[in-house]
């Protein structure tokens, strides 16, 4: 069975003087052609491409010209039932659009049908952060919408793979929320990271989305919190360099310096990026 995301039935033909359309082959009178649903009746037409005006008339009814006489009287009356609610005007024919509110089509209205098919909904709205590179913000927006290749997804979209098993640990489904909050490899540097910071936060997530919503509603200055997001970026990007290391059997990145370098690279882009970041020492000692 064919799919289409925008059905073809939301762009209609609206019909008023009729000197436009034709009567067997456009779409006017509903979501299919006449010549389609009454092909018995289209044959004998004298004019397959007549205009809706030629066969329908507000002061003579219907006006029929066969080649002969149709085969088919239960169709006629059927068309002539289907045909009984059609009262012209002098306004000319204009098309119109289902999913738009005003009749009239948008592209904002194309590109919310779009985007409510292909992204998934997520009750956390991601802000392109500054402080971190470009590449580690779209990173985290592929994370946050579940685009990463995971074997998960993989397998959700249909390709052929031996094993969904997490790479890292060969126990959970390699998703994203297995990868980065469920799995012991980031259990175990999330127990180090909560350490590092000298804070408590829940040790309960078990959803990325549950993770976020967390930081935002954080009490923390603002200062604060972009020391924390810049280190929580660097925690997800080394968890996935990590799983992708291990994936292809690469041993570049080690889960023994996971948490040395997230401690790194995270003031690497405060340091280059902003004022915000203390000295090095510190930083080793506690961030915040």
């Amino acid at each position: 069975m064919e799919f289409t995301i925008i059905p073809e039935d939301t762009l209609q033909i609206k019909v008023w003087d009729d000197h436009n359309t034709k009567f067997w082959k456009d779409k006017w009178l509903r979501n299919f052609t006449l010549e389609s649903k009454y092909n018995r009746l289209f044959r004998p037409d004298s004019n397959p491409d007549c205009l809706v005006s030629d066969r329908i008339s507000n002061l003579n009814g219907q006006n029929w010209a066969w080649t002969r006489i149709p085969p088919d009287s239960l169709n006629l009356t059927s068309l002539i039932l289907d045909l009984g609610s059609v009262s012209l005007s002098n306004s000319n024919d204009e098309w119109t659009w289902k999913i738009g509110k005003d009749g009239l089509y948008h592209v904002s209205d194309v590109r919310k049908v779009l985007d409510d098919f292909h992204l998934p909904s997520s009750s956390y709205h991601m802000r392109w952060n500054k402080y971190i590179p470009l590449k580690i913000n779209i990173f985290i927006w592929r994370l946050i919408m579940d685009r990463l290749p995971s074997r998960v997804n993989f397998a959700f979209k249909g390709f052929d793979i031996h094993s969904i098993l997490c790479p890292s640990c060969s126990i959970g489904g390699d998703s994203r929320d297995h990868t980065f909050i469920t799995c012991h490899v980031a259990r175990s540097v999330w127990r180090r990271i909560r350490i590092w910071f000298a804070t408590v936060w829940p040790d309960s997530f078990i959803t990325v989305e549950e993770f976020f919503e967390w930081m935002e509603s954080s009490n923390d200055s603002w200062s604060r919190k972009v020391r924390i997001y810049c280190s929580i970026a660097a925690t997800l990007w080394w968890l996935w360099r990590f799983r992708n290391d291990t994936l292809h059997e690469n041993d570049a990145v080690k889960e023994r310096d996971l948490f040395d370098n997230i401690r790194l690279s995270s003031f690497a882009w405060l340091k280059a990026r902003s004022k915000l970041a203390p000295t090095w020492n510190t930083w080793l000692c506690n961030p915040l």
